[in-house]
Protein backbone atom coordinates (compact mmCIF):
# COMPACT_ATOMS: atom_id res chain seq x y z
CA UNK A 1 0.00 0.00 0.00
CA UNK A 2 0.72 3.53 -0.77
CA UNK A 3 1.15 6.31 1.57
CA UNK A 4 -1.42 8.71 1.94
CA UNK A 5 -1.27 11.88 3.15
CA UNK A 6 -3.95 13.10 5.64
CA UNK A 7 -2.74 15.89 7.16
CA UNK A 8 0.01 19.15 6.33
CA UNK A 9 0.84 22.65 7.83
CA UNK A 10 2.27 25.74 6.20
CA UNK A 11 5.76 24.99 7.63
CA UNK A 12 6.29 21.52 5.54
CA UNK A 13 4.63 19.45 8.24
CA UNK A 14 3.10 16.46 6.55
CA UNK A 15 1.49 13.85 8.17
CA UNK A 16 0.63 10.27 6.24
CA UNK A 17 -1.02 6.67 6.79
CA UNK A 18 -0.76 3.44 5.67
CA UNK A 19 -2.17 0.50 7.02
CA UNK A 20 -2.67 1.51 10.18
CA UNK A 21 0.49 3.25 10.57
CA UNK A 22 1.64 6.91 10.53
CA UNK A 23 4.63 8.44 9.30
CA UNK A 24 5.47 12.53 9.57
CA UNK A 25 7.65 14.14 7.06
CA UNK A 26 9.39 17.63 6.95
CA UNK A 27 10.07 19.47 3.90
CA UNK A 28 9.73 16.14 1.83
CA UNK A 29 12.24 13.97 4.64
CA UNK A 30 11.00 11.12 6.56
CA UNK A 31 11.01 12.42 10.16
CA UNK A 32 9.23 9.66 12.18
CA UNK A 33 7.16 6.78 12.21
CA UNK A 34 4.93 4.12 13.99
CA UNK A 35 6.19 1.39 12.32
CA UNK A 36 9.10 0.23 14.39
CA UNK A 37 9.56 2.31 18.11
CA UNK A 38 12.04 -0.10 19.86
CA UNK A 39 14.86 3.09 20.25
CA UNK A 40 12.16 5.26 21.42
CA UNK A 41 10.67 2.29 23.90
CA UNK A 42 15.00 2.03 24.50
CA UNK A 43 14.92 5.26 25.56
CA UNK A 44 12.98 5.47 28.68
CA UNK A 45 14.27 1.54 29.79
CA UNK A 46 17.71 3.87 30.11
CA UNK A 47 16.37 6.81 31.88
CA UNK A 48 15.13 4.30 34.47
CA UNK A 49 18.38 2.70 34.81
CA UNK A 50 20.08 6.14 35.49
CA UNK A 51 17.99 7.24 38.58
CA UNK A 52 16.96 5.46 41.89
CA UNK A 53 14.49 7.93 42.37
CA UNK A 54 10.58 6.46 42.53
CA UNK A 55 9.09 9.26 41.04
CA UNK A 56 11.50 11.70 39.06
CA UNK A 57 11.23 14.66 37.90
CA UNK A 58 11.63 14.56 33.77
CA UNK A 59 10.89 16.80 31.16
CA UNK A 60 10.47 15.49 27.81
CA UNK A 61 11.22 17.64 24.07
CA UNK A 62 9.26 16.37 21.05
CA UNK A 63 6.44 14.49 21.47
CA UNK A 64 6.25 12.95 17.64
CA UNK A 65 3.86 10.14 17.51
CA UNK A 66 3.74 9.58 21.09
CA UNK A 67 5.76 6.51 21.57
CA UNK A 68 8.64 8.35 23.39
CA UNK A 69 5.89 9.70 25.97
CA UNK A 70 4.14 6.01 25.90
CA UNK A 71 7.26 4.35 26.90
CA UNK A 72 7.99 6.63 29.85
CA UNK A 73 5.03 6.42 31.51
CA UNK A 74 5.02 2.22 30.93
CA UNK A 75 8.25 2.64 32.65
CA UNK A 76 7.86 5.13 35.22
CA UNK A 77 4.21 4.20 36.23
CA UNK A 78 1.19 6.48 36.00
CA UNK A 79 1.97 8.59 38.71
CA UNK A 80 5.41 9.88 36.56
CA UNK A 81 6.06 13.57 37.10
CA UNK A 82 6.26 14.49 33.41
CA UNK A 83 6.27 17.47 31.54
CA UNK A 84 6.19 17.26 27.66
CA UNK A 85 7.59 20.06 25.58
CA UNK A 86 5.74 19.90 21.90
CA UNK A 87 6.82 23.13 19.62
CA UNK A 88 4.56 22.37 17.04
CA UNK A 89 0.35 22.30 17.56
CA UNK A 90 -0.09 20.48 14.75
CA UNK A 91 1.89 17.66 16.01
CA UNK A 92 -0.07 18.08 19.39
CA UNK A 93 -3.52 17.64 17.27
CA UNK A 94 -2.24 14.65 15.72
CA UNK A 95 -1.47 12.81 18.65
CA UNK A 96 -4.82 13.75 20.08
CA UNK A 97 -7.03 13.09 16.85
CA UNK A 98 -5.01 9.51 15.66
CA UNK A 99 -1.92 8.47 17.16
CA UNK A 100 -2.81 8.39 20.51
CA UNK A 101 -6.03 6.63 19.85
CA UNK A 102 -5.40 4.44 16.74
CA UNK A 103 -1.39 4.00 17.95
CA UNK A 104 -1.07 3.72 21.59
CA UNK A 105 -4.36 1.68 23.22
CA UNK A 106 -5.67 5.57 23.93
CA UNK A 107 -2.83 6.08 26.45
CA UNK A 108 -3.54 7.81 30.21
CA UNK A 109 -1.72 10.72 29.29
CA UNK A 110 -3.73 13.09 32.02
CA UNK A 111 -1.32 13.56 34.27
CA UNK A 112 1.53 14.70 32.09
CA UNK A 113 1.89 18.71 31.79
CA UNK A 114 1.77 19.11 27.89
CA UNK A 115 3.41 22.99 26.63
CA UNK A 116 3.22 24.01 23.44
CA UNK A 117 6.76 25.81 23.49
CA UNK A 118 10.07 25.79 21.47
CA UNK A 119 12.14 24.19 24.33
CA UNK A 120 15.74 25.50 22.95
CA UNK A 121 13.34 28.70 24.23
CA UNK A 122 12.12 27.15 27.28
CA UNK A 123 13.81 28.42 30.80
CA UNK A 124 11.82 26.71 33.79
CA UNK A 125 12.01 27.99 36.67
CA UNK A 126 11.98 24.20 38.52
CA UNK A 127 14.99 21.24 37.76
CA UNK A 128 14.74 18.25 36.36
CA UNK A 129 16.42 14.56 37.53
CA UNK A 130 15.76 13.52 34.21
CA UNK A 131 15.84 15.35 30.67
CA UNK A 132 15.03 13.48 27.60
CA UNK A 133 15.34 15.17 23.60
CA UNK A 134 14.31 13.30 20.50
CA UNK A 135 13.48 16.45 19.05
CA UNK A 136 15.14 16.28 15.59
CA UNK A 137 17.44 13.60 13.76
CA UNK A 138 19.89 13.75 16.08
CA UNK A 139 22.37 16.29 17.19
CA UNK A 140 21.95 18.13 14.12
CA UNK A 141 18.95 20.56 13.28
CA UNK A 142 16.93 19.57 10.08
CA UNK A 143 13.44 20.55 11.13
CA UNK A 144 13.98 24.07 12.36
CA UNK A 145 17.17 25.88 12.66
CA UNK A 146 16.53 26.87 16.06
CA UNK A 147 17.16 22.90 17.25
CA UNK A 148 20.79 23.92 16.58
CA UNK A 149 20.69 25.78 19.87
CA UNK A 150 19.79 22.94 21.69
CA UNK A 151 23.39 20.88 20.70
CA UNK A 152 26.28 23.83 21.24
CA UNK A 153 27.63 23.94 23.86
CA UNK A 154 25.87 27.24 25.40
CA UNK A 155 22.82 25.19 24.75
CA UNK A 156 24.42 22.10 26.43
CA UNK A 157 25.39 24.52 29.53
CA UNK A 158 21.83 25.52 29.47
CA UNK A 159 20.46 22.19 29.75
CA UNK A 160 23.31 20.75 32.48
CA UNK A 161 21.88 23.97 34.30
CA UNK A 162 18.14 22.87 33.98
CA UNK A 163 19.23 19.00 35.47
CA UNK A 164 19.85 18.49 39.76
CA UNK A 165 23.38 17.97 40.61
CA UNK A 166 22.54 14.09 40.24
CA UNK A 167 20.65 14.56 36.94
CA UNK A 168 20.78 13.07 33.72
CA UNK A 169 20.05 14.37 30.05
CA UNK A 170 19.86 11.76 27.37
CA UNK A 171 19.57 12.48 23.33
CA UNK A 172 18.04 10.31 20.76
CA UNK A 173 20.05 10.53 17.60
CA UNK A 174 19.70 8.67 14.36
CA UNK A 175 23.83 8.56 14.05
CA UNK A 176 26.33 8.69 16.16
CA UNK A 177 28.42 12.15 16.67
CA UNK A 178 32.21 12.31 18.32
CA UNK A 179 31.68 16.41 17.71
CA UNK A 180 28.39 16.04 20.29
CA UNK A 181 30.60 14.39 22.96
CA UNK A 182 32.92 16.54 22.97
CA UNK A 183 30.62 19.47 23.49
CA UNK A 184 28.96 17.67 26.11
CA UNK A 185 31.71 17.09 28.05
CA UNK A 186 33.25 20.61 27.32
CA UNK A 187 29.98 21.31 29.24
CA UNK A 188 30.69 19.90 32.39
CA UNK A 189 28.96 16.17 31.52
CA UNK A 190 30.60 12.51 31.42
CA UNK A 191 29.11 10.95 28.41
CA UNK A 192 28.36 7.23 27.29
CA UNK A 193 26.73 6.59 24.18
CA UNK A 194 24.23 3.49 23.93
CA UNK A 195 23.87 1.68 20.56
CA UNK A 196 20.23 0.44 19.52
CA UNK A 197 20.07 -1.86 16.79
CA UNK A 198 16.69 -2.22 14.97
CA UNK A 199 15.51 -5.49 14.19
CA UNK A 200 15.04 -6.06 10.61
CA UNK A 201 16.13 -2.80 8.84
CA UNK A 202 19.85 -2.81 9.38
CA UNK A 203 19.83 0.68 11.04
CA UNK A 204 21.69 1.44 14.48
CA UNK A 205 20.19 4.28 16.88
CA UNK A 206 22.48 5.90 19.48
CA UNK A 207 21.50 6.90 23.06
CA UNK A 208 23.79 9.54 24.41
CA UNK A 209 23.49 9.77 27.89
CA UNK A 210 24.94 13.09 29.68
CA UNK A 211 25.68 12.53 33.56
CA UNK A 212 26.25 15.65 36.21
Amino acid sequence: MEWAKIASTSDGLELFTRDGEYLVAVDGKELMSSYCHVSEDTLATVSRRCTNLPRPKILLGGLGLGFTLAAYLKEFGPDADVTMIEKSSDILDWYRRYTKRNSLGDLDDSKVRFICKDISQYNPDERFDIIALDVDNGPEAICGIDNQTLYDRPGLKRIFDQLTPNGTFLLWSAFDSDSFVADAKSSGFQVTTEKVDIPGEGWTHYIFICTT
